[in-house]
């Protein structure tokens, strides 16, 4: 059998296994949102741990993998765009449309990019990605699709979690992050562990709010296997922000007493507990510098990346090109931390997208998040209101000392921009025809067919 036989054969079985997935994810979209969110953990598995600062692995078949389950989920987002938009034609809201449009600034970067080719991959997997949240968009036509959506996000965290808990008892030694006290899983990386972690809880405080007595036990044991995984991790910046977007729920739930006494009892506890011991995987440096709370040399990057912005600040370097920047002779020659690769993190997601497509790129980026934010606090249902406000809270606060908010590439983007889908949705949806106000998202099993308008007679 020739080489060229066998690849064709292989190619054709790909095509029609690519063609058979497709067909299912339009036959239930809650696949397509399942794969996606699975996608980065797709990546993650092939990389090999261990390799030392500064060292980044080549592109692996989990890449190719991953990038491939997001242009499957791009192209079941865009069919079922047009296949509704064909069945009942719907106006798209503004800020959606200008996401859009950020998404082609960013394929429009591949023309000047610091790495053109990475840039291209990435931009078009953001695209795909952007053309998932279309197909999201109109697929939320009914309100109990709201429930099968976060329900979805909840296969996902149990998917998830069972994998890394599974890695941990079976092949341990790769998922402890370079020979230190700090457990990465199968992310290949803590700080990732944590991200994952962090944006876990919203999805796992809605599940818990609707469940049956018997399945709160369930989350209650994914939720104690994650703690103490997200612990084990010493990621000191999402554990901060983990207990923000508590404080942000219990605000939203309106339960101020609750979280006053837990956050009394954990602030003393917690005080108490790190001046007795502190936990080597939250120190960072050596030796007498070893601190909990030194930021690891994040403030160089961030004064050197104010520099770069000021000789490129409309348009930036290119989409995607993270630490490509620091092969820039002016910073050669420091710490491990600048290796020069696009694979690296600037460590502030703000500045990172002013970087990469500059003020233009940023504002359009940055706009439509607040405006979600803004407009959030009129959605009717509780325990939604509260997951959008928790889950894009923390990730907001994150972003300014790691990358939180990205592409769809990392495992806090799906539930972020989830987030921003319904209020979209919900918000479009209240101007348009008002919700019944007989549904409420706190009585599981209450959901309507439809959304339900208000009669003019009451």
């Amino acid at each position: 059998m020739s080489d060229p036989f066998l690849m064709a054969c292989i190619a054709g079985i790909g095509l029609l296994g690519g063609l058979l997935a497709l067909g299912l994810c339009l036959r239930r979209y809650e696949i397509t949102i399942f794969l996606m969110g699975i996608s980065p953990m797709i990546s993650a598995m092939f990389v090999q741990h261990n390799l030392g600062y500064g060292a980044y692995q080549a592109t692996t078949f989990g890449s190719y993998g991953r990038v491939s389950v997001v242009l499957l989920c791009g192209a079941a987002g865009l069919i079922k765009f047009f296949q509704m938009q064909n069945k009942q034609p719907e106006k798209m809201p503004l800020p959606l449309l200008v996401f859009g449009l950020y998404g082609l600034l960013a394929l429009f970067s591949v023309s000047y990019s610091l790495d053109q080719q990475f840039t291209l991959i990435r931009s078009i997997s953001f695209v795909s990605f952007i053309c998932f949240l279309f197909g999201t968009y109109v697929w939320l036509d009914e309100a109990g699709k709201i429930h099968r959506l976060l329900s979805t996000l909840f296969y996902v965290v149990v998917t998830l979690v069972t994998a890394n808990l599974l890695a941990a008892i079976l092949i341990s030694g790769h998922t402890w992050f370079r020979g230190l006290n700090r457990f990465c899983g199968l992310w290949g990386h803590p700080n990732i562990m944590g991200l994952f972690s962090l944006i876990s809880y919203p999805v796992l405080c809605w599940k818990y709010y609707h469940s049956t007595a018997r399945e709160k036990w369930l989350v209650l044991g994914v939720a104690a296997v994650l703690i103490t995984m997200h612990v084990l991790t010493g990621s000191r910046s999402t554990v901060l922000t983990g207990v923000i977007g508590f404080s942000v729920w219990s605000i939203m739930m309106k339960r101020h007493v609750r979280l006053m006494s837990i956050m009394l009892f954990a602030g003393l506890g917690g005080i108490v507990l790190f001046q007795i011991f502190t936990p080597s995987a939250f120190k960072r440096g050596e030796g007498k510098e070893s601190s909990i709370t030194t930021l690891n040399g994040r403030e160089e990057f961030w004064i050197a990346t104010l520099v770069l912005i000021e000789e490129e600040p409309l348009l930036g370097y290119g989409y995607g090109i993270g630490g490509k920047v620091w092969e820039d002779p002016r910073f050669q020659g420091k710490s491990h931390l600048w290796a020069g690769s696009v694979r690296s993190s600037l460590h502030n997601g703000y500045l990172s997208k002013i970087v990469e497509l500059g003020f233009v790129g940023f504002s359009m980026w940055f706009l439509v998040i607040l405006y979600c934010l803004w407009h959030a606090r009129r959605l009717p249902f509780p325990y939604v209101r509260a997951f959008v406000f928790a889950t894009m809270s923390m990730l907001m606060v994150l972003n300014f000392v790691e990358e939180g908010i990205s592409n769809g590439a990392k495992p806090g983007d799906l539930p972020f921009w989830i987030a921003f889908i319904l209020v979209l949705k919900l918000v479009a949806t209240l101007q348009s025809k008002p919700i019944e106000s007989s549904y409420r998202d706190d009585q599981p099993g209450q959901f309507q067919p439809e959304w339900q308008e208000v009669s003019p007679a009451r």
